[in-house]
């Protein structure tokens, strides 16, 4: 059980570093392989919890199939190192979009932790023929899964 704690802690401790290098990287194609090695690491993950269809489905379709489609794409998109610094988001919405996925992020964890509470917030400002078909698709979607 210790070894399996390790290379959790070990799989995970990648997936969230090179997570971040996905966002930090200046160069597209260095966020692209930063992309590629945090889905690496979750397959890592996924081959740990025994669900290893899981892992190499996710390291063919992802890291095989769509990263390569977008490093076409950002081949063929050719940006020069001055073009990328025009195009990027300024200061101030970089803090606003941040900011923002902070409150999805601590929302959603706080949604989770109590989903009654939520509910019946929800359903106590919507009326009845508009609750009624969301719990139906929130079924549907989960029975999906």
């Amino acid at each position: 059980m210790l070894g399996f704690s390790i290379l959790f802690y070990v799989f995970s401790a990648f997936a969230i570093l090179f997570g971040i290098g996905v966002i930090a990287a200046k160069n597209p194609i260095h966020s692209a392989l930063s992309l590629v090695m945090t889905l690496f690491s979750l397959a890592g993950i996924y081959v740990l919890l025994h669900a290893e269809f899981l892992a190499i489905i996710q390291v063919l379709t992802y890291a095989g199939a769509i990263l390569v489609v977008f490093i076409f794409i950002i081949m063929l998109l050719n940006l020069k190192p001055d073009e990328m610094e025009e195009k990027g988001y300024s200061l101030p919405a970089k803090l606003f979009l941040g900011i923002f996925g902070l409150a999805l992020f601590f929302g959603l964890g706080f949604i989770l932790k109590n989903p009654r509470m939520a509910e019946q917030e929800a359903a106590a400002g919507a009326p009845d023929d508009v609750v009624v078909p969301m719990r139906r698709v929130v079924l549907l979607v989960a029975g999906m899964q």
